[in-house]
């Protein structure tokens, strides 16, 4: 459930949580907003964090940069909700671009054929892996952070 506080989010999205197979499956993903516009997320994005993370991610418009730098691992349920809201934001000329992304997830976006959909941006410097300049309007849903295990696709 979201709960919002002064118009930022400040609570937390909870998912079911099942018993994890092992420690990394614990693990949290949180979706935070920084002063300059860009959506950072952290952790695992899998099946069980997807439902939430997609509410959160339906609330933005207009040219919106993903920081994926803390993101270790993504689903197949989690490239579709990346899916989903680029097609969404693509419909009102806006657009979903990606930074940051890690060894194993440019991987896992070019096997499966997604990198020719997104916008996927190399990081300006390292100490802050997204200072792209977006044009970024949300919801008052800021930051999320689900918890639950990741049952694995």
């Amino acid at each position: 459930m979201l709960t919002s506080s002064n118009s930022l989010f400040a609570g937390r999205c909870v998912a079911p949580l099942a018993a994890p197979r092992c420690r990394e499956e614990a693990e949290t993903l949180s979706m935070d907003l920084r002063p300059d516009g860009v959506v950072v997320v952290a952790g695992r994005l899998g099946a069980a964090q997807a439902p939430a993370i997609q509410q959160v991610l339906d609330g933005v418009k207009g040219i919106v940069t993903l920081d994926c730098t803390a993101l270790k691992y993504i689903s197949s349920a989690g490239l579709g909700v990346l899916l989903k809201t680029q097609k969404r934001l693509m419909k009102s000329a806006g657009l979903l671009q990606l930074v940051g992304l890690n060894e194993h997830l440019r991987d896992v976006f070019q096997y499966s054929g997604v990198d020719r959909i997104f916008e996927i941006l190399e990081p300006r410097c390292r100490s802050h892996s997204a200072t792209v300049a977006t044009r970024f309007v949300a919801s008052s849903y800021t930051t999320a952070a689900v918890s639950g295990s990741d049952t694995g696709t």
